[in-house]
């Protein structure tokens, strides 16, 4: 058995001027903590944590820095766990990645099997639970680390901004934070910001502490990793061809130029499932939100339905698409030659482990919507489809308004501001509630906002 390297006086470059993969390490943002199997942690890609709903077969992570806030519309701020696993352990147990990006570095699974995380990865999960923190902004229990997700003090804000400061760009007590390319935070604009972002900074401090306590290349001042032409993007960048991966990049746009899903036929098919399923069980759902969306035909909108019984949320486009749902419960068409076109397109490239994912979502896709298309004998659809109808009209006249008018231009007078700052409060007393009681109905009995 070789000896444990030590990384502490480890040269970051090898002899050739390349990266060395043991000063990386891997950080993957979620909200789901990964499956213990055995004595192991595993992490499960979208499709064999849903069954093949959807059949994206990849596990993503950024090198050495934390996901930028939002990034391909996910909110990666507000996201409580952190994965912090070695790269070259994390090689060594599946194998190269298959894409290399600083921003995005990811690798494939097949249906039933899950990326294999080595034993010296390490967790950090947000709690609200006080005694567990005992005081602290954080705590550490072997593997993990609880930090505070909420209700931070205006010490405890300021202290997190100093240290920020010195875990990025050495600098003390002075300077501004940089959140995106065009929005710098004073201290006294971070001390007034959302809980949100203090968590999403609260986790970068950690982070960077962990790397450094474990001699792996943090993100600073002097090596950065989240500007594509900063030195450390184009040194994974260099590691990524030497490894020989199948795409490799500085710039943030690695995964969106090699994505195998078929987006167009694997959007269609969810939604028809999604919709169809709130059409035949409508009295299930409710409607939680709703947004307009400017269309070269004009403003459409988009609701989203939340069952009652779970925490699941689906959006729902306007009339004029929704109608094509309706149409296919009465006449379905032939799904598997629509999607088995996509398994031939010309110059498509497929690897071997998204190919066998993709014919397995394509299997049980045309069973889920054979299931659908039998349910829908004998319901009668176009009273169903009434009463969502009905649902999103209600909605729009009595609450669809309700955020975008509490928080549009919230500081251009006293009155925004104080409606905006009211419904955030309530959306915070609703999120700490277990059940994720939608919010018109959290709302009744308490301040009306409007």
């Amino acid at each position: 058995m070789a000896d444990a390297v030590d990384l502490k006086n480890l040269s970051n470059f090898d002899e050739n001027g390349i990266i060395r993969p043991e000063k990386l390490a891997l950080v993957h943002i979620t909200d789901y903590m990964p499956k213990k199997v055995g004595d192991r942690l595993e992490i499960k890609s979208t499709a064999n944590a849903t069954d093949c709903l959807h059949p994206r077969n990849t596990i993503h992570f950024t090198i050495g820095h934390h996901v930028d806030a939002v990034v391909g519309g996910a909110n990666w701020a507000e996201k409580g766990i952190m994965v912090v696993a070695p790269l070259k352990d994390t090689m060594d147990e599946n194998g190269k990645p298959m894409g290399m990006s600083s921003h995005d570095t990811f690798f494939e699974t097949t249906p039933g099997r899950n990326l294999k995380l080595p034993k010296d990865t390490h967790i950090f999960i947000s709690t609200t639970d006080s005694e567990k923190l005992n005081g602290a902004l954080s705590q550490t229990e072997g593997n993990i680390t609880y930090y505070k997700a909420s209700g931070y003090t205006a010490e405890e804000k300021k202290q997190i901004f100093k240290d920020i400061l010195v875990a990025e760009y050495g600098e003390r007590y002075q300077g501004t934070l940089s959140i995106g390319k065009d929005r710098e935070l004073t201290q006294n604009q971070f001390v007034h910001s959302s809980d949100a972002l203090i968590m999403a900074t609260l986790k970068k401090v950690l982070l960077s502490h962990h790397l450094k306590e474990k001699g792996f290349i943090a993100n600073s001042s002097g090596f950065r990793f989240n500007e594509g032409t900063e030195e450390g993007a184009k040194a994974v960048y260099e590691l990524g061809k030497k490894l020989g991966c199948y795409c490799y990049s500085a710039d943030e746009e690695l995964h969106h130029r090699y994505d195998f899903a078929r987006e167009d036929v694997i959007a269609k098919t969810y939604d028809f499932m999604m919709y169809s399923d709130i059409l035949l069980h409508s009295d299930n759902y409710e409607v939680i939100s709703s947004r307009g969306y400017a269309t070269p035909f004009g403003t459409t909108r988009m609701h989203q339905f939340q069952r009652k019984s779970d925490k699941s949320i689906h959006s729902v486009w306007g009339t004029k698409i929704d109608a094509d749902y309706v149409d296919w419960l009465k006449n379905p068409w032939d799904v598997t030659g629509w999607m088995e076109q996509t398994m031939e397109m010309s110059g498509y490239m497929w690897t071997p482990a998204f190919r066998e994912t993709y014919e397995m979502w394509m299997k049980k896709t045309k069973e889920r919507m054979d299931a659908l298309c039998t349910e829908a004998k004998g319901v009668d659809l176009d009273a169903e489809w009434t009463k969502i109808q009905q649902k999103m009209q209600d909605f729009d006249k009595t609450k669809g308004g309700l955020l975008t008018r509490a928080f549009a231009q919230k500081d251009k007078s006293p009155e925004r501001r104080q409606k905006a700052d009211g419904l955030l409060k309530l959306l915070r007393e609703r999120d700490s509630n277990a059940d994720r009681t939608p919010l018109y109905i959290y709302q009744k009995g308490k301040k009306n906002m409007e």
